[in-house]
């Protein structure tokens, strides 16, 4: 008898152990998104770079093209399951909360998409379904869907997140549409520069750049920096001219600078939104994305 009751014990304890949660900041995050632009594809590379105490709170540093004058931090709650982004701009703290994992089937959420082309009030979305979905390193993770609650008139775009991923559109912009259309759709994600999830539909192959970036950075070969007054531009070769190009490829600025190394254009005539830069040098041309906000 006693056998019996040890074993039904065990049985019905068994699916009360919690599943383990995958953190999101574990870690080096790295994160790659994959925009188009009249059918040519490129990737915006995003990545945690150190950390950073403010207000008792340890922080990672969100770095990346849109994202490199280290005011965009991100912390974990790891009990509760919740991701936060902080800014600090001319020494005004904010913190948002960005992600709640914890979150159960028909639950809404106020999607909040501080510093991105999308809607910063985002409005009330429903979570419609969550699915166990095999990534990279062959394990399962949730995959949280979410649609517009009824009434939101901020957003007609679905959102995804993903367990330890975060958005599949901009890291700090969970109700952002995760499109290669828009301003991109996570290709890859990887921590502490292994290989953690994949979209073979957008890449056939991934691999980490973070260390290509700093050495990028070193150089200052081309650094693009958007406020909300200007577009600067930035190179270690001499600048001749750029042109802004809106979504539909029309010419929306032009100049030529006469071989410069820094060089600025105001930005408070145009709309908010995803623009792209063509900048030409001495001995490069390059194609930028540029999110005016």
């Amino acid at each position: 008898m006693k056998y019996v009751i040890l074993f039904f014990c065990f049985l019905v304890a068994t699916p009360m152990i919690p599943q383990d949660y995958t953190p999101m900041l574990a870690g080096t995050n790295e994160w790659h998104l994959t925009y188009c632009f009249e059918g040519d594809c490129s990737e915006d590379v995003y990545y945690t770079d150190g950390e950073m105490e403010v207000q008792g709170n340890i922080y990672k540093v969100l770095d990346g093209y849109h994202y490199i004058s280290r005011e965009f931090l991100l912390r974990e709650e790891l009990e509760e399951k919740q991701v936060y982004l902080a800014t600090i701009f001319g020494g005004v703290f904010r913190e948002y909360l960005l992600y709640d994992f914890s979150l159960v089937i028909g639950d809404e959420f106020e999607m909040t998409n501080p510093i991105t082309p999308f809607p910063e009030d985002g409005g009330m979305f429903t979570l419609d379904d969550i699915q166990m979905v095999a990534l990279a390193d062959g394990n399962l993770y949730k995959h949280y869907y979410f649609s517009p609650s009824p009434g939101n008139t901020a957003s007609t775009w679905n959102a995804i997140w993903v367990e330890g991923v975060g958005s599949l559109s901009l890291p700090n912009a969970p109700g952002g549409d995760p499109s290669t259309t828009s301003a991109g759709r996570v290709s890859c994600a990887f921590r502490n520069g292994a290989i953690f999830y994949t979209d073979f539909e957008l890449v056939e192959d991934c691999a980490p750049t973070v260390l290509a970036i700093a050495d990028q950075k070193s150089e200052h070969e081309l650094i693009i920096i958007t406020t909300q007054e200007t577009i600067t531009i930035k190179s270690h070769q001499a600048i001749l001219n750029y042109k802004l190009f809106d979504t539909s490829g029309k010419v929306v600025a032009s100049n030529n600078v006469n071989r410069v190394y820094e060089t600025s254009m105001e930005t408070a005539s145009l709309r908010k939104g995803i623009y792209f830069m063509k900048i030409k040098g001495d001995t490069f041309i390059k194609m930028e994305k540029v999110i005016i906000r």
